[in-house]
């Protein structure tokens, strides 16, 4: 007998202002709350708090569109995806990461100005990725579970 793996997906729209980021953030820890453990759920949590950031504060300045959250639960994975209609930049994956932390840098004026966010969310999830639409732009995040088949 085969069972087929189940996936919860959940969503919500937040309105493009930093002080909507507390409430994002609750949201995601309630829809996280017995998915993952506390280290991965933190590190979904930073993400998702970078990318909003990033979203806002680098995203259309058409203040009325919304931003689109979206988190998909399997037996495998957590998704995360963030849609708020920005052009795509994947060169930014480029530089990214890890080494663009400065991590063994102890000088943090000596840490590059740019792309800390997004380097943030490279190294706090498995997979990250553009995705685009006809019209849309969605930032994919993905965190693998620890506890998957």
């Amino acid at each position: 007998m085969t069972v087929a793996a189940m996936t919860l997906q959940l969503s919500m729209m937040i309105g493009r202002d930093l002080g909507e980021l507390g409430r994002a953030a609750d949201q995601l820890r309630a829809w996280l709350a017995g998915v993952l453990d506390d280290d991965a759920a933190a590190s979904v949590e930073l993400a998702l708090v970078e990318a909003l950031t990033n979203s806002m504060q680098h995203g259309p300045s058409d203040s009325e569109k919304p931003i689109g959250i979206f988190l998909a639960v399997s037996d495998a994975d957590v998704v995360l995806e963030i849609a708020d209609g920005s052009p795509p930049m994947p060169t930014l994956f480029d530089g990214a990461g890890q080494q663009k932390l400065g991590l063994e840098e102890l000088v943090i004026e000596n840490l590059a100005e740019g792309g800390r966010g997004l380097s943030l969310i490279v190294v706090s999830m498995d997979e990250v990725s553009f995705i685009q639409a006809e019209d849309n732009v969605r930032l994919r995040m993905v965190k693998h579970r620890k506890d998957a088949p």
